[in-house]
């Protein structure tokens, strides 16, 4: 025990004896703000190295479950060293019992860590002058956000843009947006027609319309919660024609990263290019379009490939062309398996970063659609319908859970946006629906 005590006292005073020169190279730093009556008001900030050298800041995002990720320069660690040093948060005892129990109120933690010595932090009551010290780094730290936001994230406007004499997409049908209400009510109403045991069909009694901007495109989404029905439109200029289908849509399948049946890397990017690893060349994709629709074939390097979605990723097979827009198979099909172990989180991890059009969800199986909602839901420690659970259970990244999704307090705005259309695709599709139907999909 002597000893134990002793060599604590000694590591002491060496630590003391190497600070004196200059404050050691900061290896990390954490701090953490959340829990109580207000989870929004939740707040991290985390520095971090990697062992190649990469300097990273993360924090909470604008919305409070978003998080941003900024690289730092070394001179920002060591900033934060001098801080921790000069209002003596490295002298931290680590929990310090509060006098009274506050029920309900947030919880504060820090942990930081210097080269070569043991990590220290904090918790519970911290004392004012070490508080006071936190809050000095936090401000420092939240002044390098910039204009950084989340990848996904998507302002809410305070009122509605005017979209005087623009056209409103949904990924299927143009609505002139001089008539924006009673078309879409009159859209509404087509879908849900058969769906009712009214001949003439229901008009849905409330519409929730509000918009969103992500860089200059501006989402209107429209919502009966009576009827389960959710759409989401985007603002078109007069004259710009859209696909059924087209390329920044089908590049949403087919990001991420895979491992080939051929032994190869494949990495489609989210900007529509190719790369045959992490650090090679990227190359763009093409597509093959006819007047009114895409076809299936993506052209990889000098190569053309048809393409087809599966549950596990991709499948490729080389083509030989049949006859106009229309081509066959050759040789054994490559199957891409997507890598969910790199922090993606699912088959359809883009449901949590861009808006979904109801023209793309056309294209998928009634059942793959109730795989997107789950996956979606056990992203944010949901538990998924009994259909998919057991699957869901074997992910490296599910965590159990007993509660189904209730409200939408717990997504972002995007996943609020995407789960509601997904969610509505399900509900008025037929459930007698095969995947034959569907060509771009295959199992």
């Amino acid at each position: 025990m002597k000893r134990t005590v002793l060599s604590i006292v000694v590591l002491m005073l060496a630590s003391v004896v190497a600070w004196a020169d200059g404050t050691p190279q900061l290896k990390y730093f954490s701090y953490r703000r959340g829990g109580g009556m207000l989870p929004e008001t939740s707040m991290f900030y985390e520095l971090t190295r990697d062992k190649e050298g990469h300097k990273t800041l993360k924090m909470r995002g604008d919305c409070w479950l978003e998080e941003i990720e900024i690289p730092v320069a070394e001179e920002v660690f060591q900033k934060v060293g001098d801080l921790i040093m000069e209002y003596g948060l490295h002298k931290s005892i680590g929990y310090y019992k509060p006098e009274k129990i506050i029920h309900d109120a947030p919880s504060v933690s820090f942990s930081a860590a210097f080269e070569g010595y043991s990590m220290f932090g904090g918790s519970g009551d911290i004392p004012l002058p070490m508080s006071k010290g936190l809050g000095v780094i936090c401000t420092y730290l939240e002044s390098l956000r910039g204009n950084t936001k989340a990848r996904g994230h998507l302002d809410q406007l305070q009122k509605m843009p005017d979209l005087t004499g623009m056209q409103l997409f949904n990924g299927i049908e143009l609505v002139n947006a001089d008539k924006m209400e009673p078309e879409l009510i009159n859209i509404a109403t087509d879908y849900l027609a058969d769906k009712t045991d009214d001949p003439n069909g229901v008009v849905p009694a409330y519409f929730r319309t509000y918009a969103r901007r992500d860089d200059n495109r501006t989402y209107v989404v429209v919502e009966s919660s009576h009827y389960k029905y959710a759409d989401a439109y985007f603002v078109v200029q007069p004259g710009g024609g859209r696909h059924l289908i087209d390329r920044e849509e089908l590049v949403r399948y087919l990001a991420g990263s895979y491992r080939g049946s051929d032994g190869k890397t494949y990495i489609f990017t989210s900007d529509g290019r190719f790369k045959s690893s992490p650090a090679a060349t990227a190359v763009p994709l093409e597509f093959k379009e006819t007047a009114d629709d895409i076809c299936s074939c993506v052209k990889i390097g000098s190569q053309w490939y048809n393409f087809h979605v599966t549950d596990k990723g991709l499948r490729l097979c080389r083509t030989k062309k049949i006859k106009e827009m229309e081509y066959e198979c050759v040789g054994t099909p490559i199957e891409l398996t997507i890598d969910e172990e790199e922090g993606s989180k699912g088959r359809w991890k883009f449901t949590s970063d861009v808006v979904i059009e109801r023209g793309m969800l056309s294209y998928v199986p009634r059942r793959v659609l109730r795989k997107m909602a789950d996956e979606l839901s056990a992203r944010r420690g949901f538990k998924p319908s009994d259909e998919n659970k057991a699957e869901l259970e074997g992910r490296s990244w599910y965590k159990d859970a007993q509660s189904q999704p209730s409200g939408k307090k717990n997504f972002s705005d995007i996943e609020q946006i995407n789960f509601s259309v997904i969610e509505s695709a399900y509900n008025l599709r037929d459930e007698d629906e095969k995947d034959d139907d569907f060509p771009l999909y295959e199992e």
